[in-house]
């Protein structure tokens, strides 16, 4: 409904994916590359793809939340938005604990808190009765369980 709401959000995840970027460092060039990884381990294009689709994502939800009351409070919104201003917080704080310290560790353990809060905001959506929103986010849920598994296996394997 809004042009400027839309821009507005599509610049904050902007921002906070330039930022996740900047703090994770190079470390997806030497030491990624040198990690064991699980043969099932889908090829690093495919993750790029699927991280452009979750910003995608998040400018999706955030403008929604944002812009459609679906008979939601005030509060239940702001409480929605604040919620997925954490998701993407939370990722590029992954992307961070991961890369710059190189640490398998710390990517795990990350890994495991960025799901507990995707899947917290899934469920606080489907409490909230934001149909679209729900079904929107359901296959990224989908994918954090892969990460959660592919983590833990570099983890396993690496640590």
């Amino acid at each position: 409904r809004s042009p400027r709401a839309l821009g507005l959000v599509a610049l904050l995840v902007l921002v906070l994916a330039l930022l996740g970027t900047l703090a994770a460092g190079g470390g997806w060039n030497d030491w990624y590359d040198g990690l064991e990884k699980p043969s099932w381990l889908l090829p690093l294009p495919v993750f790029f793809i699927v991280v452009a689709l979750y910003y995608a994502l998040a400018v999706f939800l955030l403008y929604r939340i944002n812009t459609r009351a679906q008979g939601n409070s005030r509060r239940t919104r702001w409480w929605l938005l604040a919620l997925t201003v954490v998701m993407l917080a939370a990722n590029e704080a992954w992307n961070y604990l991961f890369l710059a310290p190189e640490s398998v560790d710390a990517g795990f353990l990350g890994m495991v808190i960025f799901a507990g809060i995707v899947v917290a905001l899934w469920l606080a959506l489907l409490r909230a009765r934001r149909r679209i929103e729900v079904l929107a986010l359901l296959p990224y849920v989908a994918w954090v369980a892969y990460d959660v598994a592919w983590t833990f296996e570099v983890w396993r394997l690496n640590g």
